[in-house]
């Protein structure tokens, strides 16, 4: 059976990251078991797909963070490396033989990559999937409860059949996802459901969903989703696949240096604050989110206070800010070199207590806890899971920094 398919996750770039680092021949082409998530950390809106180079690219949203949207490489579908990454937006991304390049498509351009067009119309191809057909024919598949399929022009710039099956992934917010195939890229489509309300391989989690078909070099296909684990995130998990003789897949069970943070906003904002660092949760480790907590310095003059927040809030749809927080408790015992050591202890398990808990230290041994339980938001319309977050911002003038020496996540 020959495939074609494209995945629902538009500006339209190009760059060659086939040059940009060598493969890593300690990589494993086979897949002889795993045990998920398989990716232990927030990676939305995935776009798997395969190389020349015969490894595996995974491509994934990073909402409105910096340095933009991940790329992962991995030689087995299961160890993955990050290796760079691309521009803001959930998008797709593919290569394409003919010109030795990979295309990008999404909605929002940034980042160090050559912008090749414009696509018009005014339409976002948000969420979008991107195909390159055998005979170098380019279509890009968007929309979610309207879905339509477009062709590019033969430079693959501009909005302008061989023979198997194209198949088109979409999802039911939350639950399920259906698949739709058609011998023609212009339909008709007939559909059936792929995942039905699957229960996730992580403790209280969503049913794995909004992922793409992928073929291991042992010629066994999996489904890559992920599954919604609020706080964590959005974890990424793996299942195998089996094509049905209606020519129809069935889904299986399944810190060393230092950082200087100078202020460069003036705000009362919370999340206004330029330069601050945030970090992705490794198993149960952040406080960053559209409801956050925070143990801190606060300056006011030559009075340094450390302090735990509550509650700083963004409104989920605008992002704008309802409330800068609650300074629950303070302590003003710092030493005179201003060296502190601060701790942030959650559980942001989707099966857990949802609890974040703040301490401090004098001499990086012995910490103190530092105000009461914080109960982390586990709503979803934010998208992104809760991160660990360094800031410095100042409320009245510029001036001052703060010194990061180092970073821990154990």
């Amino acid at each position: 059976m020959t495939l074609k398919w494209a995945f629902l996750i538009c500006n339209l770039l190009q760059f060659n990251l086939a040059r940009s680092s060598a493969v890593d021949h300690s990589l494993q082409n086979r897949v002889d078991s795993f045990q998920n998530p398989v990716i232990y950390e927030d990676f939305a809106d995935n776009d798997v797909s395969v190389s020349p180079d015969s490894l595996y690219y995974y491509s994934t949203s990073n909402m409105h963070y910096s340095p933009s949207a991940p790329i992962l490489r991995s030689g087995d579908i299961v160890n993955w490396e990050l290796i760079g990454h691309s521009v803001h937006g959930a998008f797709t991304m593919r290569f394409r033989k003919t010109t030795r390049l990979w295309y990008w498509i999404g909605c929002d351009v940034a980042g160090p990559w050559t912008k090749s067009a414009v696509l018009p119309g005014g339409t976002c191809y948000y969420d979008c999937g991107l195909l390159i057909d055998d005979d170098d024919a380019m279509y890009v598949v968007y929309g979610s409860t309207d879905v339509s399929v477009a062709q590019l022009s033969e430079d693959g710039l501009s909005q302008a059949q061989t023979y198997g099956f194209y198949y088109i992934l979409d999802d039911h917010l939350g639950d399920i996802t259906y698949i739709w195939k058609s011998d023609s890229p212009w339909g008709p489509y007939e559909s059936k459901v792929l995942v039905d309300n699957v229960k996730s391989p992580l403790a209280n989690g969503g049913a794995p969903h909004q992922g793409g078909l992928i073929q291991a070099s042992s010629g066994d296909w999996y489904y890559m989703p992920f599954t919604w684990a609020y706080p964590n995130g959005c974890i990424p998990v793996l299942a195998p696949i089996k094509w049905e003789d209606d020519g129809f897949p069935s889904f299986y069970q399944i810190g060393n240096g230092s950082v200087t943070l100078s202020t460069a906003t003036i705000t009362n904002d919370f999340y206004a604050a330029r330069n601050t660092l945030t970090h992705r949760v490794h198993d149960e480790f952040a406080a960053f989110r559209d409801r956050s907590a925070y143990i801190g310095i606060h300056r006011d003059g030559n009075k340094y206070t450390i302090s735990v927040v509550h509650s700083p809030t963004q409104e989920e749809l605008t992002w704008n800010m309802t409330s800068n927080g609650t300074i629950v408790t303070t302590q003003t015992k710092i030493l005179p070199d201003k060296t502190i050591w601060l701790r942030a202890s959650l559980d942001a398990r989707a099966s857990g207590t949802y609890a974040a808990n703040f301490s401090y230290s004098t001499n990086g041994q012995n910490f103190t806890q530092l105000g009461k339980t914080y109960t982390m938001y586990i709503g979803w319309s934010y998208f992104m899971g809760y991160r660990f977050g360094i800031f410095n911002y100042a409320t009245k003038s510029l001036g001052g920094s703060v010194r990061a020496l180092s970073f821990t996540s154990a």
